[in-house]
């Protein structure tokens, strides 16, 4: 926290503090800090990334949404915490919860594409099989399917 007393709009600084709440369990006190690294540079791609998992970490799939759109859109992929399909396959399970059913299937369309063309094929139908598994209403068992998800690309790696 000191270098936020020396440099109170220092990016770094700001998402780190965003990241420590979260691998705390503050969702909520995460959620606010990654909105202010964002408000720090709108460039920063993990910044969004970290308020999109804090929302879903607290059931607000809707905000989760908003902020994962521009992630969506992002031209160049340039996070380092994770994978354009980890955020296509969360967006995705975030339209599906929410009852977006279209938006839901087109991105799971875009996902197995990219999953077929990036992955050997055994992972590949592997992954493709877990998203075809209908997605249960409660938030336990979609904060699963997320775990389950980021597993397998963890083995990848």
């Amino acid at each position: 926290m000191s270098g936020l007393k020396i440099d109170p709009a220092h990016l770094g600084c700001i998402y780190n503090v965003g990241c420590c709440h979260y691998f705390t369990g503050k969702y909520a006190n995460a959620e606010k800090w990654f909105s202010l690294a964002i408000k720090a540079d709108p460039s920063h791609l993990d910044s969004y990334i970290g308020k999109t998992v804090s929302c879903i970490k607290l059931g607000r799939y809707e905000d989760a949404i908003e902020t994962i759109v521009v992630v969506y859109r992002w031209q160049e992929w340039t996070s380092t915490s994770y994978t354009q399909e980890q955020m296509y396959f969360i967006y995705a399970l975030c339209a599906k919860i929410t009852q977006k059913f279209e938006l839901a299937f087109e991105l799971y369309s875009k996902l197995r594409e990219g999953i077929r063309l990036s992955m050997n094929r055994k992972v590949a139908n592997k992954t493709c099989s877990l998203l075809l598994v209908p997605l249960e209403k409660s938030r336990t068992n979609f904060l699963n399917r997320i775990h389950d998800f980021l597993e397998v690309i963890n083995l990848l790696n």
